[in-house]
Protein backbone atom coordinates (compact mmCIF):
# COMPACT_ATOMS: atom_id res chain seq x y z
CA UNK A 1 0.00 0.00 0.00
CA UNK A 2 2.82 2.41 0.85
CA UNK A 3 4.87 3.79 -1.99
CA UNK A 4 8.37 2.44 -2.59
CA UNK A 5 9.71 5.71 -1.19
CA UNK A 6 8.67 4.56 2.28
CA UNK A 7 5.89 7.15 2.55
CA UNK A 8 2.36 6.95 1.09
CA UNK A 9 3.00 10.11 -0.93
CA UNK A 10 5.88 11.00 -3.22
CA UNK A 11 7.11 12.76 -6.33
CA UNK A 12 7.93 10.71 -9.41
CA UNK A 13 10.58 12.38 -11.57
CA UNK A 14 10.86 11.11 -15.14
CA UNK A 15 14.48 11.59 -16.13
CA UNK A 16 13.80 10.38 -19.67
CA UNK A 17 11.33 13.26 -20.07
CA UNK A 18 13.94 15.69 -18.71
CA UNK A 19 16.58 14.40 -21.13
CA UNK A 20 14.08 14.71 -23.98
CA UNK A 21 13.30 18.33 -23.10
CA UNK A 22 16.97 19.31 -22.86
CA UNK A 23 17.73 17.58 -26.16
CA UNK A 24 14.88 19.45 -27.85
CA UNK A 25 16.07 22.78 -26.46
CA UNK A 26 19.70 22.06 -27.28
CA UNK A 27 18.79 21.34 -30.90
CA UNK A 28 16.61 24.45 -31.00
CA UNK A 29 19.37 26.90 -30.06
CA UNK A 30 22.41 25.28 -31.70
CA UNK A 31 25.17 26.39 -32.09
CA UNK A 32 24.62 28.38 -28.91
CA UNK A 33 25.61 26.58 -25.71
CA UNK A 34 23.06 25.50 -23.11
CA UNK A 35 23.46 26.27 -19.41
CA UNK A 36 20.86 24.24 -17.47
CA UNK A 37 19.47 26.18 -14.52
CA UNK A 38 19.13 23.75 -11.59
CA UNK A 39 18.61 26.26 -8.78
CA UNK A 40 16.17 25.64 -5.91
CA UNK A 41 16.93 21.90 -5.98
CA UNK A 42 16.25 21.91 -9.72
CA UNK A 43 12.86 23.57 -9.19
CA UNK A 44 11.99 20.86 -6.68
CA UNK A 45 12.98 17.93 -8.92
CA UNK A 46 16.32 17.15 -7.24
CA UNK A 47 19.44 19.04 -8.29
CA UNK A 48 21.95 16.20 -8.53
CA UNK A 49 20.01 13.71 -10.71
CA UNK A 50 18.56 16.52 -12.82
CA UNK A 51 22.01 18.05 -13.38
CA UNK A 52 23.43 14.69 -14.42
CA UNK A 53 20.53 14.03 -16.80
CA UNK A 54 20.79 17.52 -18.32
CA UNK A 55 24.52 17.11 -18.96
CA UNK A 56 23.96 13.71 -20.58
CA UNK A 57 21.33 15.30 -22.84
CA UNK A 58 23.67 18.01 -24.10
CA UNK A 59 23.86 20.81 -21.55
CA UNK A 60 27.42 22.12 -21.35
CA UNK A 61 27.12 24.13 -18.14
CA UNK A 62 24.97 24.47 -15.03
CA UNK A 63 23.61 27.42 -13.06
CA UNK A 64 22.44 27.72 -9.45
CA UNK A 65 21.28 30.52 -7.16
CA UNK A 66 23.55 29.98 -4.14
CA UNK A 67 27.03 28.74 -3.38
CA UNK A 68 25.59 25.95 -1.21
CA UNK A 69 23.64 24.64 -4.20
CA UNK A 70 26.84 24.54 -6.27
CA UNK A 71 28.80 22.79 -3.52
CA UNK A 72 26.15 20.06 -3.36
CA UNK A 73 26.70 19.35 -7.05
CA UNK A 74 30.47 19.30 -6.66
CA UNK A 75 30.31 16.98 -3.64
CA UNK A 76 28.28 14.58 -5.75
CA UNK A 77 30.94 14.34 -8.42
CA UNK A 78 29.64 16.85 -10.97
CA UNK A 79 32.62 18.48 -12.65
CA UNK A 80 30.89 20.63 -15.28
CA UNK A 81 31.20 24.43 -15.05
CA UNK A 82 28.74 25.84 -12.49
CA UNK A 83 27.73 29.50 -12.28
CA UNK A 84 26.22 31.01 -9.13
CA UNK A 85 23.67 33.42 -10.58
CA UNK A 86 23.18 35.16 -7.23
CA UNK A 87 25.38 37.19 -4.93
CA UNK A 88 28.48 35.49 -3.58
CA UNK A 89 28.81 37.02 -0.11
CA UNK A 90 32.33 37.83 1.16
CA UNK A 91 32.37 34.86 3.53
CA UNK A 92 31.51 32.50 0.64
CA UNK A 93 34.32 33.44 -1.74
CA UNK A 94 36.85 30.99 -0.28
CA UNK A 95 34.42 28.10 -0.69
CA UNK A 96 33.60 29.18 -4.23
CA UNK A 97 37.29 29.14 -5.10
CA UNK A 98 37.82 25.80 -3.37
CA UNK A 99 35.06 24.14 -5.40
CA UNK A 100 35.80 25.97 -8.65
CA UNK A 101 32.43 27.73 -8.78
CA UNK A 102 31.96 30.61 -11.16
CA UNK A 103 30.69 33.76 -9.46
CA UNK A 104 28.40 36.55 -10.63
CA UNK A 105 29.81 40.06 -10.25
CA UNK A 106 27.52 43.08 -10.42
CA UNK A 107 29.63 45.84 -8.86
CA UNK A 108 33.30 46.74 -8.71
CA UNK A 109 33.64 46.36 -4.93
CA UNK A 110 32.58 42.70 -4.94
CA UNK A 111 34.87 41.99 -7.88
CA UNK A 112 37.79 43.61 -6.05
CA UNK A 113 37.11 41.48 -2.97
CA UNK A 114 37.02 38.29 -5.05
CA UNK A 115 40.27 39.35 -6.69
CA UNK A 116 41.91 39.97 -3.32
CA UNK A 117 40.89 36.57 -1.90
CA UNK A 118 41.94 34.80 -5.10
CA UNK A 119 45.31 36.54 -5.04
CA UNK A 120 45.91 35.49 -1.43
CA UNK A 121 45.06 31.89 -2.30
CA UNK A 122 47.01 31.99 -5.56
CA UNK A 123 43.99 30.86 -7.53
CA UNK A 124 42.13 32.21 -10.53
CA UNK A 125 38.52 33.18 -9.89
CA UNK A 126 36.08 32.63 -12.76
CA UNK A 127 33.38 35.27 -12.95
CA UNK A 128 30.44 36.34 -15.10
CA UNK A 129 29.54 40.03 -15.20
CA UNK A 130 25.84 40.79 -14.67
CA UNK A 131 24.39 43.80 -16.50
CA UNK A 132 21.03 45.28 -15.53
CA UNK A 133 19.07 45.92 -18.72
CA UNK A 134 15.70 46.56 -17.10
CA UNK A 135 14.85 43.92 -14.49
CA UNK A 136 16.32 46.16 -11.78
CA UNK A 137 17.48 43.27 -9.62
CA UNK A 138 21.26 42.84 -9.89
CA UNK A 139 23.77 44.23 -12.37
CA UNK A 140 26.03 46.98 -13.60
CA UNK A 141 24.02 49.80 -15.23
CA UNK A 142 23.69 49.20 -18.97
CA UNK A 143 24.74 52.75 -19.76
CA UNK A 144 27.68 52.93 -22.11
CA UNK A 145 28.78 56.20 -20.52
CA UNK A 146 29.19 54.41 -17.17
CA UNK A 147 31.80 51.84 -18.18
CA UNK A 148 34.63 53.13 -15.97
CA UNK A 149 34.04 50.56 -13.24
CA UNK A 150 34.09 47.72 -15.75
CA UNK A 151 37.41 48.91 -17.19
CA UNK A 152 38.87 48.89 -13.68
CA UNK A 153 37.40 45.42 -13.08
CA UNK A 154 39.18 44.00 -16.14
CA UNK A 155 42.49 45.14 -14.66
CA UNK A 156 42.02 43.29 -11.37
CA UNK A 157 44.41 40.36 -10.87
CA UNK A 158 43.35 36.69 -10.72
CA UNK A 159 39.95 37.26 -12.34
CA UNK A 160 39.02 35.10 -15.33
CA UNK A 161 36.03 36.71 -17.03
CA UNK A 162 33.98 33.90 -18.53
CA UNK A 163 30.96 35.85 -19.70
CA UNK A 164 28.62 38.82 -19.53
CA UNK A 165 24.90 38.31 -19.00
CA UNK A 166 21.55 39.84 -18.20
CA UNK A 167 18.02 38.64 -17.50
CA UNK A 168 14.68 39.32 -19.16
CA UNK A 169 11.72 40.71 -17.27
CA UNK A 170 8.97 39.86 -19.79
CA UNK A 171 10.20 37.22 -22.23
CA UNK A 172 7.06 35.17 -21.49
CA UNK A 173 4.76 37.96 -22.68
CA UNK A 174 2.88 37.66 -25.95
CA UNK A 175 4.18 41.14 -26.79
CA UNK A 176 7.98 40.92 -26.88
CA UNK A 177 8.60 44.65 -27.20
CA UNK A 178 9.98 44.94 -23.64
CA UNK A 179 12.27 41.96 -24.17
CA UNK A 180 13.41 43.38 -27.49
CA UNK A 181 14.35 46.63 -25.77
CA UNK A 182 16.31 44.77 -23.11
CA UNK A 183 18.11 42.69 -25.72
CA UNK A 184 19.04 45.82 -27.67
CA UNK A 185 20.43 47.46 -24.53
CA UNK A 186 22.44 44.33 -23.79
CA UNK A 187 23.83 43.97 -27.30
CA UNK A 188 24.70 47.68 -27.52
CA UNK A 189 26.45 47.53 -24.15
CA UNK A 190 28.45 44.38 -24.88
CA UNK A 191 29.39 45.72 -28.33
CA UNK A 192 30.68 48.88 -26.64
CA UNK A 193 32.65 46.78 -24.15
CA UNK A 194 34.38 44.90 -26.93
CA UNK A 195 35.01 48.11 -28.88
CA UNK A 196 36.93 49.35 -25.84
CA UNK A 197 39.03 46.20 -25.69
CA UNK A 198 37.07 44.39 -22.96
CA UNK A 199 37.02 40.79 -24.16
CA UNK A 200 33.83 38.73 -23.76
CA UNK A 201 33.85 34.96 -24.17
CA UNK A 202 30.13 34.32 -23.72
CA UNK A 203 27.10 36.60 -23.87
CA UNK A 204 23.88 35.17 -22.44
CA UNK A 205 20.44 36.56 -21.66
CA UNK A 206 17.87 34.00 -22.88
CA UNK A 207 15.75 32.25 -20.25
CA UNK A 208 13.17 29.49 -20.87
CA UNK A 209 10.57 31.53 -22.81
CA UNK A 210 13.28 33.18 -24.88
CA UNK A 211 14.69 29.76 -25.79
CA UNK A 212 11.28 28.86 -27.18
CA UNK A 213 10.23 31.97 -29.11
CA UNK A 214 13.00 34.61 -29.23
CA UNK A 215 15.91 33.35 -31.38
CA UNK A 216 17.54 36.78 -31.62
CA UNK A 217 18.35 36.46 -27.91
CA UNK A 218 20.19 33.13 -28.05
CA UNK A 219 23.60 34.76 -28.66
CA UNK A 220 26.43 32.54 -27.36
CA UNK A 221 24.53 30.64 -24.67
CA UNK A 222 21.02 30.18 -23.26
CA UNK A 223 19.85 29.47 -19.70
CA UNK A 224 16.61 27.43 -19.67
CA UNK A 225 15.08 26.70 -16.29
CA UNK A 226 11.40 25.93 -15.66
CA UNK A 227 10.61 24.81 -19.20
CA UNK A 228 13.21 22.04 -19.00
CA UNK A 229 10.64 20.38 -16.74
CA UNK A 230 7.81 20.69 -19.24
CA UNK A 231 6.21 23.58 -17.37
CA UNK A 232 4.78 26.41 -19.42
CA UNK A 233 4.84 29.96 -18.00
CA UNK A 234 2.39 31.27 -20.61
CA UNK A 235 -0.33 29.73 -22.78
CA UNK A 236 1.12 30.95 -26.09
CA UNK A 237 4.32 29.01 -25.38
CA UNK A 238 2.60 25.69 -24.69
CA UNK A 239 2.92 23.83 -27.99
CA UNK A 240 5.86 25.59 -29.64
CA UNK A 241 8.27 22.83 -28.60
CA UNK A 242 7.29 19.19 -27.90
CA UNK A 243 8.16 19.25 -24.19
CA UNK A 244 7.16 16.58 -21.68
CA UNK A 245 6.03 17.04 -18.07
CA UNK A 246 8.74 15.68 -15.77
CA UNK A 247 7.08 15.71 -12.33
CA UNK A 248 4.23 13.54 -11.08
CA UNK A 249 2.92 13.92 -7.52
CA UNK A 250 1.02 10.95 -6.13
CA UNK A 251 -0.45 9.83 -2.81
CA UNK A 252 -2.38 6.81 -1.55
CA UNK A 253 -5.77 7.14 0.09
CA UNK A 254 -5.44 6.96 3.87
CA UNK A 255 -9.11 6.67 4.85
CA UNK A 256 -12.61 6.87 3.35
CA UNK A 257 -15.49 8.44 5.29
CA UNK A 258 -19.22 8.21 4.64
CA UNK A 259 -20.91 11.58 5.29
CA UNK A 260 -24.58 12.36 5.63
CA UNK A 261 -26.24 15.49 4.20
CA UNK A 262 -25.29 18.44 6.40
CA UNK A 263 -21.98 16.98 7.63
CA UNK A 264 -18.93 19.25 7.37
CA UNK A 265 -15.36 18.59 6.19
CA UNK A 266 -12.16 20.08 7.58
CA UNK A 267 -11.06 23.14 9.51
CA UNK A 268 -13.48 26.07 9.61
CA UNK A 269 -16.23 23.80 8.19
CA UNK A 270 -15.64 25.18 4.70
CA UNK A 271 -17.43 22.36 2.86
CA UNK A 272 -20.78 20.78 3.67
CA UNK A 273 -22.24 17.61 2.19
CA UNK A 274 -25.47 18.14 0.25
CA UNK A 275 -26.03 14.40 -0.20
CA UNK A 276 -24.65 11.17 1.24
CA UNK A 277 -21.01 11.44 0.26
CA UNK A 278 -17.79 9.45 0.25
CA UNK A 279 -14.79 11.54 1.31
CA UNK A 280 -11.21 10.29 0.94
CA UNK A 281 -8.31 11.63 3.00
CA UNK A 282 -4.94 12.02 1.27
CA UNK A 283 -1.75 12.04 3.39
CA UNK A 284 -0.08 15.24 2.17
CA UNK A 285 -0.79 18.92 2.58
CA UNK A 286 0.50 22.45 2.28
CA UNK A 287 3.79 21.54 4.00
CA UNK A 288 4.32 19.19 1.05
CA UNK A 289 3.53 21.89 -1.50
CA UNK A 290 -0.22 21.45 -2.02
CA UNK A 291 -1.42 25.08 -2.14
CA UNK A 292 -4.04 26.00 0.48
CA UNK A 293 -5.92 27.86 -2.25
CA UNK A 294 -6.80 24.51 -3.85
CA UNK A 295 -9.34 23.97 -1.07
CA UNK A 296 -12.83 23.79 -2.67
CA UNK A 297 -11.21 24.71 -6.01
CA UNK A 298 -8.69 22.16 -7.20
CA UNK A 299 -9.01 18.56 -8.35
CA UNK A 300 -7.03 15.32 -8.20
CA UNK A 301 -7.19 12.15 -10.28
CA UNK A 302 -8.46 8.83 -8.93
CA UNK A 303 -9.04 5.89 -11.27
CA UNK A 304 -8.45 8.22 -14.19
CA UNK A 305 -11.26 10.57 -13.19
CA UNK A 306 -11.22 14.08 -11.74
CA UNK A 307 -12.51 14.49 -8.21
CA UNK A 308 -12.83 17.80 -6.33
CA UNK A 309 -10.77 18.84 -3.33
CA UNK A 310 -13.21 19.64 -0.50
CA UNK A 311 -12.65 21.72 2.61
CA UNK A 312 -9.37 23.28 3.64
CA UNK A 313 -5.98 21.94 2.61
CA UNK A 314 -4.20 21.39 5.92
CA UNK A 315 -0.50 21.06 6.72
CA UNK A 316 -0.28 17.30 6.25
CA UNK A 317 -3.61 16.14 4.79
CA UNK A 318 -6.52 17.13 2.59
CA UNK A 319 -9.79 15.58 1.50
CA UNK A 320 -11.46 14.83 -1.84
CA UNK A 321 -15.02 13.90 -2.76
CA UNK A 322 -15.05 10.43 -4.36
CA UNK A 323 -18.83 9.90 -4.24
CA UNK A 324 -19.12 9.51 -8.02
CA UNK A 325 -16.16 7.13 -8.41
CA UNK A 326 -16.91 3.40 -8.35
CA UNK A 327 -14.91 0.86 -6.34
CA UNK A 328 -12.41 3.11 -4.54
CA UNK A 329 -10.46 1.66 -1.62
CA UNK A 330 -7.95 2.66 1.03
CA UNK A 331 -4.48 2.61 -0.55
CA UNK A 332 -5.65 3.48 -4.07
CA UNK A 333 -3.48 5.97 -5.95
CA UNK A 334 -4.44 9.61 -6.25
CA UNK A 335 -2.56 11.91 -8.62
CA UNK A 336 -2.20 15.50 -7.49
CA UNK A 337 0.03 16.53 -10.40
CA UNK A 338 0.60 14.59 -13.59
CA UNK A 339 -1.10 11.90 -15.64
CA UNK A 340 -3.35 9.01 -14.68
CA UNK A 341 -4.87 6.97 -17.50
CA UNK A 342 -6.16 9.55 -20.01
CA UNK A 343 -6.42 12.52 -17.66
CA UNK A 344 -3.71 15.06 -16.85
CA UNK A 345 -3.31 17.73 -14.19
CA UNK A 346 -0.65 20.25 -15.15
CA UNK A 347 1.42 22.67 -13.07
CA UNK A 348 -0.30 25.43 -15.04
CA UNK A 349 -3.73 24.30 -13.82
CA UNK A 350 -2.59 24.23 -10.19
CA UNK A 351 -0.87 27.61 -10.57
CA UNK A 352 -4.08 29.12 -11.94
CA UNK A 353 -6.13 27.91 -8.96
CA UNK A 354 -3.41 28.93 -6.50
CA UNK A 355 -2.92 32.36 -8.08
CA UNK A 356 0.80 31.78 -8.58
CA UNK A 357 3.27 30.56 -11.22
CA UNK A 358 4.43 27.09 -12.25
CA UNK A 359 7.91 27.70 -10.82
CA UNK A 360 6.48 28.00 -7.31
CA UNK A 361 4.14 25.03 -7.73
CA UNK A 362 6.80 22.46 -8.63
CA UNK A 363 9.48 23.94 -6.36
CA UNK A 364 7.26 23.69 -3.28
CA UNK A 365 6.26 20.10 -4.01
CA UNK A 366 9.95 19.22 -3.92
CA UNK A 367 10.68 20.57 -0.44
CA UNK A 368 9.41 17.69 1.71
CA UNK A 369 8.04 14.90 -0.44
CA UNK A 370 10.40 11.99 -1.15
CA UNK A 371 11.40 11.53 -4.78
CA UNK A 372 11.36 8.41 -6.92
CA UNK A 373 13.45 8.66 -10.11
CA UNK A 374 12.24 6.88 -13.23
CA UNK A 375 14.28 5.96 -16.33
CA UNK A 376 17.67 6.73 -14.76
Amino acid sequence: MANVSGRPACIEVDLAALRHNVTVMRKQVSPALLMAVVKANAFGHGAVPIARAALIAGAEKLAVATIDEAIELRQNGIAAPILNLGWTAPEEITQALRYNIQMTVFDYENAALISMVATRQRKNASIHIKVDTGLCRLGFPSKIAEMTALKRLYNLPKLKIEGVFSHFACADAADLSNAEQQLQRFVDFTDAMQAQGLKILLRHIANSPAVVIFPASWLDMVRPGIMMFGCCPAEHLRHVLPLKQVMRVIAHIAQIHTLQPGDYVGYSCRWQAKRESLIATLPLGFADGVPRLLGNRGEVLIKGQRVPIVGSVTMDQFMVDITDIVDVHQGDEAVILGKQENELITPEEIALHAQTITDEVVSRFGQRLPKVYLNE
